[in-house]
């Protein structure tokens, strides 16, 4: 299979670019990742991923709308019809409603930051890698304090592995919009599930210490929490591990019995190597 050069498996000339998926596939399994950035056979879109750019771009233009537009009177404006976008429209209002001081400060701005990560091998030897950032986040809003909110939509049903996943996300982009200058201190997480209709993890988020949570009518929650520091460093401390073993060219497959099958579109080529 031929490998493709491109700034995700850079050459000698190159940085490597992290983003939040890139880095996400990285640590799930490195040869997922070397399948969609490597060998780049990622496949198609299917109609949920296409379904969730869509509703992605309604959230995005009522954000930047300069007439102050809902998000059900962009979906008119657009053409687009899903239940999912009359939730997130219920979801924003009660939004606005509960934080009125809120104002954003960016809607899926390009950013791209250069940045050098570190990483102590088990010689203790370190290893020093320049990188860019890279990322597009949903919306990032500032409170009367100053304190910024980084939010993330995520369509599809809300389950607690979704939740653990989506704040190790934010946490990238934490790390991003501190690496190009942004007051991150004290930040806090706001997640926004308009097709959640999973009660038990709604209800366990509500009874979190440190959590806010509101209910949609129909369907959807969205939440807002304080940034772990703990959970932020350990993750973080992975961005530099992730560039040394990419830079190594080493990808080797994380298999799951549960997960490979049912989600992997390349598990049938490790089950065959597992075979040898």
């Amino acid at each position: 299979m031929t490998e493709v050069i491109t700034s995700y498996n850079p050459s000698e000339s190159q940085v490597l670019r992290i983003s939040k998926s890139s880095f996400g596939t990285y640590n799930k399994c490195p040869r997922l990742y070397y399948w969609n950035y490597i060998v780049k056979l990622s496949p198609p879109p299917n109609d949920a991923m296409v379904r969730g750019s869509m509703i992605h771009q309604v959230l995005e233009n009522s954000l930047l709308s300069e007439a102050d537009m809902t998000v059900a009177d962009v979906a008119l404006k657009m053409g687009e019809t899903d239940l999912g976008i009359d939730a997130l429209d219920e979801l924003m209002i009660e939004i606005y409603d509960k934080y009125p001081d809120w104002e954003l400060v960016e809607a899926e701005y390009k950013h791209e930051i250069p940045d050098t990560v570190e990483y102590e091998d088990e010689d203790g030897n370190t290893h020093s890698y320049d990188v860019l950032l890279v990322g597009k986040i949903d919306g990032v809003f500032k409170d009367k304090e100053g304190r910024l909110i980084i939010v993330e939509l995520k369509t599809g049903e809300l389950g607690s592995s979704k939740v653990s996943r989506t704040r190790k996300e934010l946490n990238f982009y934490r790390y991003m919009l501190d690496k190009a200058g942004y007051n991150v201190e004290d930040c806090r997480y706001m997640v926004i599930a308009p097709d959640a209709t999973n009660t038990d993890v709604a209800l366990k988020l509500q009874s979190s210490k440190g959590k806010e949570v509101l209910w949609g009518t129909t369907s959807g929650v969205a939440y807002v929490e304080k940034y772990n520091k703990r959970s932020y460093n350990l993750g973080t401390l992975k961005i530099g591990k992730t560039a040394h073993f990419i830079n190594l060219e080493e990808w080797p497959m994380i298999w799951s019995e549960y997960y490979c099958p049912e989600w992997c579109e390349y598990h049938l080529g490790c089950e065959q190597e597992m075979l040898v």
